[in-house]
């Protein structure tokens, strides 16, 4: 099925994905017949000077005829939508980012051979003065006979132009003086190779870094650690090249890309075998390439593809990649058939910028994660901890605790047993960031830690993808590339919603296939604190318009909408929906969640919930056939009091007045009682009375979670670690001395996350002992 025609001669026949540098189609060229790779960029007709800018990239880029770069065959603006488009040659292999992803560090000697041909095709860039801007693993693309290409030449250049965006490149690749508004030169792309030479060699990046700002400070800063120190059989003639090419001042690395490419094949002759015998193996030794197709000075295009290899990218045509061994250096007339076919400009299809000063692009855009390799460090006395990782929140599912590790370079998603913390599986797939968890049909989360729903793992990775996979085994069900940030999910019925907040839409999806069923029109603003479904309906309060409304989860479709300023929070129960107002007067209400209708409002005594607009749900809670909120007193606005309602009916059942000055007001409810968290106090109250029944120290950041009659605190003012309360009385049952910043109750265990996130310690919940 066709898509799109551009200018009446490309069709659109299938899209490939979407991120912040554009969309890329599998497509055809009506004239010749020819099977090609469309990539289509942002542009505004109104901005010419970008415009410009693109068909002086993508001409430069056009010109150079080098088998180490993707050919470009042409390049236009479709003046039917305005698009900017780049027709490229369609390829067939994987890029070097799914290739450490599925397989690891290749051998030495491959990993030289892969970087010495990406050093032929910077050679003949630089000789026409292009820089690429973002080399990175996810641009270089292995074919199957083992040919590297590099893509994207101009694109970092092009979108630098845009209104909207500032410095583009990829952090873990990016040389220093691009982090002080440098453009960038010829030898800037050389600290990125060699950052790229690093990571092939060794499977990690130059630096570990956890967040953007670290990772600039070490690119600045840090001296990294060569190879040979973290790999074995490293030469050191190759660890020498690689700190070269990874100086800090563009001076000091090697004089140009033609230079690295004859060292880096030096080191593959006979001369270096023989030099080299003494000190240790040679990459000749391990390797001998009998021709170099991506020779700098080799300036014949490749030709035609074999027909069997032609064949084999016809016939297969949209199938996923398969795992196959590590391809020897290339060979002259080596041809080997694979099942994958793979757009040459799809390395970047779902990378997205993001707005921190730069715009940071993903390092790897491939459709496909792969599976980890086990992680063997662990934190002294841990429970489970992944080689310095920081980890997300377990969240705990039946007898399995699945935990995310949310380094920006390695981020696994570990399925565990919830007694012994043995590994069942791990996924291994890029960092999605900090966020909730949670684990119910119904429940509204923010997907970048897991989210386990219906026997399925739901992640986020910072390739703007929504990674689906099967609870038990691990093995990706589907996944979902909206082309945006996927802010908040729900899953209701055997389908799932999400909220994408870079097209401002809400996109329903089955939850068995990932296909989309329906989306809404862009312009939901700013949905904050959830998706929640109940009784056959999303219900979502968008926050820039003040607008509350109901979508049939089926169809899309409007069941009723509300219009006015609401609360940044919903809550479902009973086939119900509650809300609360932000103007005078502060009203809590109880609607129909499937007409809308009012069912009862309960106005505060003195116009004021505790919390303010931003953080009224702190101060509100739906669980148990009672609404509990949290109030100003009506005689001291600085005292609150806690009211209970009948969540039917919105008859009082209790209030009670406490007086520390509650600010926002967390409430818990756990058994028989209530949690009230202030500034200063946490109190206990009987869900039957409101009776304060005790009260205890809270510091800021003080967690509590609780299973029957015991309640767990992480710290309070004059203890610093995990406790156990008894619910009755708030005396201690035992005392750990683990201190954490996070808590989560299994089957008789407490998972809790240690202040510096990088590991998980398990504590019977009965003695408080370590597991």
């Amino acid at each position: 099925m066709v898509a799109r025609v551009l200018v009446g001669r490309y069709e659109l026949v299938r899209f490939v994905g979407r991120g912040g540098m554009g969309e890329v189609w599998e497509g055809r060229d009506r004239v010749i017949g020819r099977r090609v790779a469309v990539k289509l960029l942002p542009h505004d007709r109104g901005d010419t000077t970008s415009a410009d800018l693109f068909r002086r990239e993508a001409n430069t880029a056009g010109a150079l005829n080098h088998p180490a770069v993707v050919t470009v065959h042409d390049f236009g603006e479709d003046e039917a939508e305005g698009s900017l488009f780049l027709v490229m040659e369609l390829l067939e292999g994987r890029n070097l980012a799914t290739v450490l992803r599925e397989d690891g560090p290749p051998p030495v000697a491959t990993a030289v051979d892969w970087v010495a041909q990406a050093a032929a095709g910077l050679t003949r860039a630089h000789e026409a003065d292009v820089i690429h801007r973002d080399l990175k693993p996810a641009n270089l693309h292995l074919a199957a006979d083992g040919r590297v290409k590099i893509l994207d030449f101009g694109i970092a250049r092009f979108m630098e132009a845009l209104p909207s965006s500032k410095v583009m490149g990829t952090f873990p690749y990016m040389p220093p003086e691009r982090f002080d508004g440098h453009s960038g030169e010829a030898r800037s792309d050389l600290y990125s190779l060699g950052c790229v030479l690093h990571e092939l060699l060794t499977g990690k990046l130059p630096f570990d870094a956890t967040s953007a700002a670290s990772m600039m400070s070490a690119h600045l800063t840090k001296t990294p650690v060569p190879p040979g120190r973290i790999r074995p059989g490293v030469p050191a003639a190759l660890d020498e090249l690689v700190m070269e090419l990874l100086a800090k001042a563009p001076e000091d690395r090697p004089a140009s890309a033609a230079q690295v490419h004859d060292r880096l094949r030096a080191l593959s002759s006979p001369a270096a075998s023989a030099s080299s015998a003494a000190s240790g193996p040679s990459l000749h030794d391990m390797a001998t390439r009998t021709a170099d197709a991506g020779d700098a000075r080799d300036i014949t295009p490749a030709g035609p593809a074999s027909p069997a290899t032609a064949d084999a990218a016809t016939a297969t045509a949209g199938l996923p990649p398969t795992r196959v061994a590590w391809p020897t250096p290339r060979r002259a007339g080596f041809v080997t058939r694979r099942r994958a076919l793979w757009l040459g400009a799809a390395a970047i299809a779902a990378g997205a910028g993001i707005p921190t000063g730069f715009a940071l692009l993903d390092d790897g855009a491939s459709s496909d994660d792969g599976k980890s390799p086990d992680h063997g460090t662990s934190a002294s006395g841990a429970w489970f901890a992944a080689g310095g990782q920081k980890l997300s929140p377990p969240v705990v599912d039946g007898k399995v605790v699945y935990i995310k590790g949310q380094d920006l370079q390695d981020a696994t998603v570990y399925a565990l047993d919830g007694a012994t913390g043995k590994k069942k599986w791990s996924y291994r797939l890029k960092d999605g960031g900090y966020g909730q968890a949670g684990a119910n049909e119904g429940d509204s989360l923010n997907v970048p830690t897991p989210a386990v729903i219906g026997g399925a793992v739901y992640v986020m990775g910072t390739d703007d993808k929504l990674c689906v996979l099967d609870a038990v085994t691990g093995k990706k069900k589907w996944d979902y590339a909206p082309g945006g940030s996927v802010t908040w999910l729900t899953a209701v019925g055997g389908m799932v919603q999400v909220y994408v907040s870079d097209d401002e839409a809400i996109h329903s999806l089955d939850a068995a296939t990932g296909t989309e069923k329906w989306a809404t029109r862009r312009g939901i603003i700013g949905v904050k604190d959830y998706l929640v479904a109940g009784d056959g309906a999303v219900h979502v309060y968008i926050d820039g318009k003040g607008d509350l409304r109901a979508l049939d989860a089926a169809t899309g479709s409007k069941k009723w909408e509300l219009t006015g300023r609401w609360a940044d929070r919903l809550w479902t129960a009973g086939g119900l929906v509650y809300t609360r107002t932000v103007v005078e007067p502060i009203t809590m209400y109880a609607l129909d969640a499937a007409t809308g209708a009012r069912k009862w409002e309960f106005v505060s005594p003195t116009n004021q919930f505790a919390g303010g607009s931003s953080s009224a749900h702190k101060g509100t809670e739906v669980v148990g056939g009672v609404a509990y909120v949290v109030g100003t007193s009506a005689k001291d606005f600085d005292e609150r009091t806690v009211h209970a309602l009948d969540s039917a009916t919105g008859k009082q059942k209790w209030s009670e007045r406490l007086g520390d000055d509650l600010g926002f007001g967390t409430l818990t409810a756990i058994d028989r009682a209530l949690y009230v968290r202030g500034r200063d106090q946490t109190y206990a109250l009987n869900v039957a009375s409101g009776k304060t029944e005790w009260s205890i120290t809270s510091p800021e950041r003080q967690k509590l979670v609780g299973a029957g009659k015991v309640v767990y605190v992480s710290e309070t003012a004059d203890n610093p670690h995990v406790q156990a309360l008894h619910e009755a009385t708030g005396t201690k049952k035992w005392g750990s001395a683990i201190s954490g910043n996070s808590l989560r109750i299994g089957d008789g265990v407490l998972y809790v996350v240690s202040k510096n996130k990088e590991a998980v310690y398990a504590l019977d919940t009965a003695t408080g002992a370590r597991i």
